[in-house]
């Protein structure tokens, strides 16, 4: 009789994967994620902006999904007081 597979965990099942794990070749980004992006820029020009992407690396591709822009506060306008 053929044994039963033994359960991996979660960690030896990601340091199995990033031993084979292949370089990203390309990157593909969602429309909808890049009019949040473009929108969170011209919402906050000229400053600076920053934010998080959400996806899914599958295989040689970088997937974007979403974004979420982070919270701007310049040097110029008026914080909220803490209580």
């Amino acid at each position: 009789m053929a044994e039963p597979p033994k359960p991996v965990s979660f960690a030896a099942a990601a340091q199995k994967q990033n031993a084979a794990e292949t370089p990203l070749r390309q990157v593909q980004v969602d429309g909808h994620a890049i009019l949040k992006m473009v929108d969170h820029c011209k919402s906050s020009m000229p400053n600076l902006v920053t934010g998080q992407l959400l996806g899914l690396d599958i295989g040689q591709t970088l997937e974007v999904t979403d974004c979420f822009p982070f919270p701007n506060v310049g040097e110029n306008e008026v914080r909220p007081a803490r209580h």
